[in-house]
């Protein structure tokens, strides 16, 4: 498969994210799915994927860069734990940029650019700073209210 092909096949990294329930204003739910990529960034700059994971429903789907596909919150915290005991240890991610699409009143599309330095190659080897695009499908979380008791 070339590298065209692979990017491509890669772009959808993350779905099903767990994030606050959209409101009913639209600038609003973007500042809510703007900050749910800031914090996947920051886990990951922290080489914390049990914090990376709490982004993820728990049954989320996870395809990464090269193609792995991971299932569920749990693969998804433990592929990113071993990955950042050697590879990503000294990585740093930027996001270049977020767009964001609604497809409708309860799911949003958004588009990332993202840049990282410090990512090492398998022998070891610093790597060169990537440039990769990825896909994430988020749905609104619904919040119940609950009703209380009278006296």
């Amino acid at each position: 498969m070339n590298r065209k092909l692979l990017t491509f096949a890669t772009l959808l990294s993350v779905t099903a994210l767990a994030v606050p329930a959209f409101s009913a204003n639209r600038s609003q739910d973007e500042v809510a799915i703007h900050k749910v990529e800031i914090g996947l960034r920051e886990a990951w700059n922290r080489h914390d994927a049990q914090a990376f994971g709490s982004f993820f429903t728990e049954d989320a789907d996870c395809v990464n860069v090269v193609g792995w596909w991971w299932k569920g919150r749990p693969q998804i915290e433990k592929k990113v734990a071993d990955a950042h005991v050697f590879m990503f240890r000294e990585s740093t991610l930027t996001d270049d940029e977020i767009r964001v699409r609604f497809l409708t009143p309860r799911i949003a599309v958004v588009h990332v650019r993202w840049s990282m330095v410090g990512n090492r190659n398998a022998d070891g080897i610093v790597g060169r700073p990537e440039r990769e695009r990825e896909l994430l499908l988020l749905r609104k979380k619904i919040q119940l209210k609950r009703k209380t008791p009278l006296g």
